[in-house]
């Protein structure tokens, strides 16, 4: 259970809290972070350079522990592989809501997210976490990089199915990503180990689909995810 005491936020609009990642110090396998106030209005408390996080918070019942402070923190299992993955890239500064904003005070809930666009549009990148690898998603990725290289396309049914299985992922079709990606400077696009910039990623999209004519739900797909980060 979360027992992190979080402190009021100034009474002032644009104040926020970002996460920040601190190095393990030790073997154990235990995450341990700060949260601190600051303001986008107020140059007196101006935030360190920060990256916004966009993602699916997943299955709500999966928990596992963050330590904020010392204080245990639930999160969910795809926010905890994010975070640990968002560690091992030496990620610092991060706002992600389901930990900067208080969740229980609904008052707070509701001005952040009114505040939203400029959270992100302040933001140095928005990450955009499709979730941990799978489905052969390190070659869909190696794919789409590929293809705002040169304009032939693969022909392996695997890596075309890879292909579409990551453009399924929810992270896609979450309302939320219309807002924070519009807003963002530069976007990131980040699934296990595997990152792209989120223009190239788009630039790739829309090569394969010229080539991909056998399958028209990639077509819709690409058509989608395109229009929400170009």
């Amino acid at each position: 259970m979360s027992t992190y005491p979080f402190s009021s936020l100034w009474p002032k609009p644009g104040s926020f809290r970002l996460l920040r990642l601190t190095p393990p110090k030790s073997k154990t396998p235990r995450m341990e972070c700060q949260l601190l106030n600051y303001s986008l209005d107020d140059s007196d408390k101006a935030p360190p350079l920060y990256d916004a996080f966009s993602y699916v918070w997943g299955d709500p019942g999966g928990k596992r522990a963050i330590f904020i402070d010392g204080y245990p923190f639930d999160v969910t299992e795809n926010l905890h592989a994010a975070l640990w993955s968002l560690r091992e890239r030496s990620i610092k500064w991060i706002w992600v809501d389901a930990i900067c904003i208080d969740q229980k005070n609904i008052e707070e809930r509701n001005h952040q997210v009114r505040y939203m666009a400029k959270t992100y549009g302040k933001a140095n990148r928005v990450l955009v976490w499709l979730g941990e690898s799978a489905d052969n998603s390190d070659r869909a990725f190696e794919e789409i990089r590929a293809r705002k290289k040169w304009s032939d396309s693969s022909d392996d049914e695997t890596i075309q199915q890879a292909v579409l299985a990551l453009l399924r992922r929810p992270c896609f079709r979450r309302i939320w990503i219309l807002q924070e990606v519009a807003a963002a400077r530069r976007i990131l696009i980040m699934c296990g180990p595997a990152e792209i910039d989120g223009y190239a990623f788009c630039l790739g999209l829309q090569s394969l689909q010229t080539f991909y004519k056998d399958h028209p739900d990639l077509h819709n797909l690409v058509r989608s995810v395109t229009y929400l980060i170009m």
